[in-house]
């Protein structure tokens, strides 16, 4: 008689419970992770377009457009580790002498 109650009654209502607990964590994690791929995304193609004009803004910069060096400086306030093209090679250079024994 138990078992019978048991299986009419509780475990129907527990797979009903679980059913409706699965799909919310579903539709939480669809969204969240909806949420943080837009988020890497953004970043990705805000590097991807940082790293694509930058020649073209330190190429301006050495031939002394102001705007040019304007959006340079903009660039170097917006990322804490922003490098330029020459700077990255002259500390390469740096290394290099260094190393040399």
């Amino acid at each position: 008689m138990q078992n019978e109650h048991f299986q009419n009654i509780v475990a129907p209502m527990a797979l009903q419970i679980a059913e409706m607990a699965y799909n919310q964590g579903f539709v939480h994690g669809q969204s969240v992770g909806f949420e943080r791929g837009m988020v890497a995304g953004q970043f990705i193609g805000f590097a991807a377009a940082m790293d694509s004009v930058k020649p073209a803004i330190s190429e301006g910069t050495r031939m002394r457009s102001p705007e040019c060096a304007r959006v340079l400086q903009g660039m170097r306030n917006l990322t804490s580790d922003f490098v330029t093209d020459d700077e990255y090679a002259s500390l390469f250079e740096q290394d290099l002498i260094e190393a040399q024994p």
